[in-house]
């Protein structure tokens, strides 16, 4: 891949703000000699991307502002417009592989949205190449999803540190924490053979009653559909394979 992208590096900008990094990199970038913001990791920390002559600049321009920089140890310039040379065969690649975007959630770095079927998942791959990572955007559509716990399964913990700053959520790293997360997945594990128990014994009670309803249709709907609720939403706590990987 790197014989085929422009040299050029990335850097960490900690603490400054947003829009004065966007409105430097519009003002410095040309066609020939690019540099964009390519992730937005939270509220305190930015990444640019840019040919190596930019990041350089942008090292000592932000560094003489007294705001903390860190070049990362990359080989690219990646999320940003010097790799839309390998997005074409790239995607010509990913049409050799399934997906199936119906068995867990995923958001897509591209607009922090959930992946919707193959296609989509193809099309945002492609084009995640050289469009920014809105991981922060991603971190608030999870707790408004509900989330409320993460855990972190990389080598590192820098998700972990940047899941920190948003309200609501606990994150963890499961190779610095591990006796603290397999603790939580137990009471996970607790908890949902509860739930699990609780709506088999509705399935019960729903094939043992006697059925003193005339309209069928009523009874269709009210009765038959609702029992296939349960059974689908008894059919996602799957408490013996849970058990094993524990």
């Amino acid at each position: 891949m790197q014989n085929y992208v422009k040299k050029g590096g990335m850097l960490a900008i900690i603490d400054g703000n947003v829009l004065d990094i966007e409105e430097y990199c519009k003002n410095h970038s040309s066609l020939e000699d690019e540099i964009v913001v390519s992730n937005y990791n939270s509220d305190n920390q930015i990444i640019i991307s840019g040919t190596t002559n930019q990041i350089s600049k942008a090292k000592t321009y932000f560094e003489g502002l007294n705001i903390s920089v860190k070049p990362l140890n990359v080989s690219g310039g990646f999320h940003s417009p010097l790799m839309r040379s390998i997005e074409e065969p790239f995607a010509k690649e990913l049409t050799q592989c399934n997906f199936y975007p119906n068995i867990n959630t995923i958001f897509s770095n591209v607009d922090a949205e959930p992946y919707e079927n193959e296609d989509d998942i193809r099309l945002k791959l492609k084009m995640q190449l050289s469009k920014p990572v809105l991981w922060n955007n991603i971190m608030h559509a999870l707790r408004r999803s509900q989330v409320e716990t993460i855990i972190e399964c990389g080598p590192q913990k820098t998700l972990t540190n940047l899941f920190r700053n948003v309200s609501g959520i606990e994150a963890y790293s499961y190779l610095r924490e591990s006796e603290h997360v397999r603790q939580l997945l137990h009471e996970k594990y607790s908890c949902s053979k509860c739930i699990k128990d609780l709506i088999e014994r509705g399935l019960t009670i729903i094939a043992c009653t006697y059925n003193y309803n005339d309209d069928l249709e009523t009874y269709q709907n009210e009765v038959i559909e609702n029992g296939k609720k349960l059974r689908k939403l008894s059919k996602n706590y799957q408490i013996e394979e849970f058990d094993r990987l524990l």
